[in-house]
């Protein structure tokens, strides 16, 4: 059993999404797994973020994904980034 790392939320979504697919295809995990690795996996604000993903989607591996994309992916740190250019 290989575990997936530890993922907070200040370092690169899609670097962690890419580990953690390699991860679950080296472990042979289905979605139901990998969602439940994912959760137990994310610390911080990555886990507050989880928190945040509405119910529904939260029993999903395949939305939570996305919603993290959303949430930690290079296109939501565009406005972080502006927004500390312009403070």
């Amino acid at each position: 059993m290989v575990l997936p790392e530890v993922y907070k939320g200040d370092s690169s979504w899609m670097d962690l999404a890419k580990h953690f697919e390699s991860v679950a295809a080296v472990n042979g995990l289905k979605d139901e797994e990998k969602l439940l690795w994912l959760q137990v996996r994310l610390v911080g604000r990555a886990a507050t973020a989880f928190k945040r993903v509405l119910e529904g989607a939260r029993a999903s591996y395949a939305q939570c994904l996305e919603a993290h994309k959303e949430w930690f992916g290079p296109s939501s740190k565009q406005e972080l980034y502006l927004e500390e250019l312009m403070g």
